[in-house]
């Protein structure tokens, strides 16, 4: 061995004895890492075994340090099982005395329509009869929407001591704004196609159909023109949009996808995009973004001067997010409640008792929504009554993980809840905050239905396009708001509004100015 160290240079072994060294500590961090992972396990496991104490949600949301002991007490298995047994039977009685409701008849029409009359006669001759009365039946109608030419005459005055050819000092009106200068098409015209497009999910091509019964011909690229036309103006209000989302103390985070043609790959291919959706319970308002990829690095960027409480479901691609300091990540319990929900058929026992706990802690958030409680209130209520049972929740989780196979529907539903049990908790910091993703869910679902539709975007400009536009049709549903009344003032304003004043044209302050 001496020999063979002798035929080394120094230079040679002071390099071998680094690279050993180097080695060495390599190793050393991964074990330190790997008992790092190890501990942060046993800690969680801890938290769910003892539970969470009332003072962690009321003073501070660091971890507090736990001991580590037995699963539940009998005291513990005993309310379970009258829990369960009390749910049961509830559920039986309910069912037997259910009455069978009666039939609610026809709905109302609409007051605020206006009434066209039509009078019948009877085929008989009525000379010399006497009216006693009549018969009213009334049926809601349609006609197909009118197309008009509006025609702008402005008369020309000039003084009558002046001839035509010498006239220099006349009078006429200015012409109106029309927000799109020379263009064909005016702006309540536009704003119907946009709301056909991104609204009611009618492609181009069946809307220049429904043009050509009319017996009006509109090229595919004018309309596709005039889209882009009314998106030019929509691009300053959704900048000012998206900052106002992202100024909010709470955000949820959603992603879906969207097929787009992407032209630089195989001709007809679909690129698989995603709409990006932020969501700010507070203000009830959302934003989308396009995005070409599911990478995390796109709500990192966005989110990077972001601080406060983020909720999003289980996708990894958040860590990055929800690992600063100044944010609280929450984690979503109707994706929980999905995964035992998905594992009924696997193991019914198991996965109905979790289902029935995770039932009672929205059975608090519907006392507090029927009671119509301060947030104060609703934080005290959760610490009273849904604490105890995440509590309880998180011991038996811990105590069954063993008994399943680990990649069994009821083992990954476990996982699933295991690895966020910590943030499944977090809403009980602020009576403000949602147990659930839900309410960002329901502004994504009408992509899911315009998918259907549209089927693909044709191009990563035109899927931000829509992007903008599903932004606005979210606020102005949730606003109860008409969409074309908005966009038609949106498009006669814009150009005579100044850019500090383009939070005027929003639907929240169309609303407020026209209520």
């Amino acid at each position: 061995m001496q020999n063979a160290l002798e035929s080394f240079s120094k230079a040679e072994l002071i390099a071998l004895l680094e690279r050993r060294e180097a080695h060495y500590n390599h190793t050393l961090e991964e074990k330190e890492a790997t008992i790092q992972e190890k501990e942060r396990q046993i800690a969680k496991l801890q938290r769910m075994l003892f539970g969470q104490k009332r003072e962690r949600f009321e003073q501070s949301p660091l971890q507090l340090p736990l001991d580590f002991g037995e699963q539940l007490s009998e005291q513990e298995i005993k309310e379970l099982a009258e829990l369960i047994n009390t749910k049961a039977l509830a559920h039986k009685g309910d069912q037997a005395k259910q009455p069978r409701q009666p039939h609610p008849g026809r709905s109302p029409l609409p007051k605020h329509l206006a009434v066209e009359q039509i009078v019948i006669e009877p085929a008989e001759d009525t000379t010399g009869m006497v009216l006693m009365g009549q018969e009213v039946s009334d049926s809601l109608q349609y006609v197909p929407s009118r197309f008009y030419i509006q025609r702008i005459i402005r008369p020309k005055y000039i003084k009558a001591a002046q001839s035509m050819d010498q006239a220099s000092d006349f009078a006429i009106a200015a012409l109106p704004q029309s927000g799109f200068g020379k263009c064909m098409a005016g702006a309540g015209l536009i704003a119907q196609i946009l709301i056909d497009k991104f609204w009611d999910h009618m492609p181009l091509y069946r809307q220049q159909q429904r043009f050509k019964r009319e017996g009006i011909d509109i090229a595919a690229s004018t309309l596709d023109h005039w889209v882009k036309l009314g998106m030019q103006r929509l691009d300053l209000l959704y900048d000012y949009q998206k900052r106002l989302v992202l100024s909010s103390a709470y955000l949820q985070v959603d992603e879906t996808v969207i097929k787009v043609l992407d032209h630089q790959n195989k001709k007809g291919a679909t690129h698989q995009g995603y709409f990006w959706a932020y969501h700010d319970p507070l203000g009830k308002q959302t934003f989308f973004k396009y995005e070409p990829t599911r990478a995390g690095a796109y709500p990192a960027v966005m989110l990077k001067d972001f601080h406060g409480y983020m909720q999003t479901d289980g996708y990894s691609g958040y860590g990055t997010v929800s690992q600063k300091q100044d944010i609280i990540h929450l984690a979503c319990w109707a994706h929980v409640r999905r995964k035992f929900e998905e594992a009924l058929k696997h193991d019914k026992s198991l996965t109905e008792t979790a289902m029935l706990l995770i039932q009672e802690l929205y059975a608090v958030e519907r006392m507090a929504k029927e009671q119509n409680l301060a947030t104060d209130q609703i934080k005290e209520l959760r610490l009273d009554k849904s604490l105890p049972k995440y509590n309880l929740l998180g011991k038996w989780i811990s105590s069954n993980m063993s008994k399943v196979l680990p990649k069994s529907p009821t083992g990954v539903a476990f996982r699933y809840a295991f690895e966020r049990w910590d943030e499944l908790g977090h809403y009980m910091y602020d009576g403000r905050l949602h147990i659930d993703n839900n309410p960002v869910e329901n502004a994504i679902r009408p992509i899911a239905v315009g998918r259907k539709n549209f089927l693909f975007a044709g191009s990563h400009e035109g899927a931000q396009r829509a992007a903008v536009m599903f932004t606005f049709a979210d606020q102005c549903k949730r606003l109860n708001i008409d969409p074309h009344r908005w966009l038609t003032n949106v498009f006669e304003n814009i150009l005579d509004t100044k850019p500090s004043q383009y939070y005027t044209l929003l639907p929240q302050n169309y609303i407020a100015r026209n209520s």
